[in-house]
């Protein structure tokens, strides 16, 4: 074989590993590709093709997602808990081209950084998250960042936001590159929605609004006097009862997460059959939330694993079996206050029904 043969089958052999690699990394990352209008106004007629990506699937402390700019790749870095997000680079570089750095820390307050000079400082809001724009530069007599784009060294944008008003909580520092366009970071930041937001819950079956619930949050059942026959428990229903389709009676029907949270319980329960409990964190208030009536073998998620909101719990279990206990195929979906875990689906009075939460005020 000639030397330039050789060359050109190592030439030939690497774009196929990188393309290989693009493809892998693409398809790991579950995204929803749409189109938005451009805010540029020389072009009014410009689109911009964006991604819906969760950043817990990178890592946990990341919760929220965002609409990201394609194409796009990620690195994360868990030495300085940071996700740099970029186009595509002639060749996969570590976080140099990136067009946005986010970086996440736990802390009482917003911080300021010895490192950097301030040039302008503005408190604001990104949604009801409390937030502080920068503009920054580091200092001449500091080393240069490490494990950062070389650009974080030089004078840029950044936003710091606030996960939560607790006194211990998530900050984001969020960068722009300042080669990429103030534009399209300010729809990036706009875009964001955080796990402990409503605008985050998702209805754990597709089509929920569609589906009948025969035993709503409150109602009152007992063996003699029940809208699902035969019954045989008694009390108030803790929950919401979604039924299926006449199609999905023999089909799999996946149930998916509510919120953003970890697994706290996954276990075969009495009444239920295969049990799934999320703790989750709405709107500054602790809950848990029940997933009862699932095909346990179904579920691959292990109890303390996070989950983001829509990712997959597992499947109904098949009615009048082992899997729901012997009841009908459905999904009995309950919220409770606090991080206590307590499944019972029916309670005696209606002061123990206080400390649980109609899920329809979070569904609607």
């Amino acid at each position: 074989m000639s030397k330039q043969t050789m060359l050109v089958a190592v030439i030939v052999t690497a774009l196929v590993l990188f393309g290989a690699w693009v493809y892998r990394f693409r398809s790991s990352v579950p995204q929803t590709s749409n189109s938005v209008n451009s805010i540029e106004e020389s072009d009014s007629s410009t689109t911009t093709e964006t991604s819906r990506i969760d950043l817990s699937f990178y890592h946990e402390i990341f919760q929220f997602s965002a609409d990201f700019p394609e194409p796009l790749y990620a690195e994360y870095d868990s030495s300085i808990e940071s996700i740099a997000f970029s186009s595509p680079p002639s060749s996969p570089t570590k976080f140099n081209t990136a067009q946005i750095f986010i970086r996440h820390f736990e802390a009482n307050d917003f911080q300021t950084l010895s490192t950097v000079n301030i040039l302008s400082r503005e408190s604001t809001k990104v949604g009801t998250h409390e937030a502080v724009r920068y503009e920054i530069e580091k200092k001449a007599e500091v080393a240069n960042f490490a494990n950062q784009p070389i650009w974080r060294n030089q004078k840029h944008e950044v936003i710091d936001i606030r996960y939560a008003p607790s006194d211990r909580t998530s900050f984001f520092v969020i960068a722009r590159n300042p080669a990429f366009e103030k534009t399209e970071f300010d729809a990036f930041i706009a875009s964001l929605q955080f796990h402990n937001d409503r605008n985050s819950l998702r209805s754990p079956l597709d089509r929920a609004s569609e589906r009948v619930s025969k035993k709503t949050f409150g109602t009152k059942v007992s063996p003699n006097d029940s809208p699902v026959s035969p019954e045989r428990f008694s009390g108030y229903h803790t929950g919401w009862d979604f039924e299926i389709f006449p199609d999905e009676l023999n089909h799999d029907v996946t149930v998916t997460a509510f919120c953003g949270g970890k697994v706290r319980l996954k276990e075969s329960a009495s009444g239920y059959g295969g049990l799934l409990v999320q703790e989750c964190n709405i709107d500054s208030a602790p809950m848990t939330v029940v997933y009862g009536h699932l095909k346990l073998s179904s579920i691959a998620v292990k109890v303390g694993a996070y989950r983001a909101p829509g990712d997959e719990i597992g499947l109904l279990g098949d009615a009048n079996s082992a899997e729901t206990d012997g009841e009908r195929k459905h999904l009995h979906f309950g919220l409770r206050k606090g991080t206590t875990v307590n499944n019972k689906g029916y309670v005696g009075t209606q002061a123990e029904l206080s400390a649980w939460l109609d899920p329809k005020d979070y569904l609607e």
